[in-house]
């Protein structure tokens, strides 16, 4: 007796289990399929497991990439701030230096201009000494 009352609670308890595992393969037909073919069970497992451990290679490398970023952001903004002061005040000394002297172009046009000057002078006595050699041959 005691072993039939012991074989009817494990039937209600393994029924009770396999109720809604049933339920639920009844509702889907390719659980039921891949249950009944624990060779593609298998294949389908080892496939999803590569799939999900790249996937998870991908989140760790993203993380890595992510928290170098934070903690060089600093480093990088102060590098920046740094440089940018050192261009502004760079221009600052160099629009000063460059104020007190005149541009090299400005004297770089003088000096063309002075040359031209003389080569005007030179042309109006080559001019004058041409008449007087025709006044002579005339």
């Amino acid at each position: 007796m005691e072993q039939i009352l012991s074989n009817r609670i494990v039937d209600r308890v393994l029924t009770s289990l396999a109720s809604p595992l049933q339920n639920w393969l009844d509702a889907h037909p390719m659980g039921y399929w891949l249950v009944s073919h624990p060779l593609w069970l298998v294949g389908l497992v080892l496939i999803a497991l590569l799939l999900l451990s790249g996937l998870f290679g991908a989140i760790a490398q993203l993380t890595q990439k992510l928290w170098i970023f934070v903690l060089q952001a600093p480093l990088s903004l102060t590098r920046w701030i740094f440089a940018t002061l050192f261009q502004l005040f760079a221009a600052v000394f160099r629009w000063k230096e460059d104020s007190g002297k005149p541009p090299e172009n400005v004297h770089r046009l003088t000096e063309i201009l002075s040359r031209l000057e003389v080569l005007r002078q030179e042309q109006d006595e080559l001019i004058q000494e041409a008449k007087t050699v025709l006044k002579e041959m005339g």
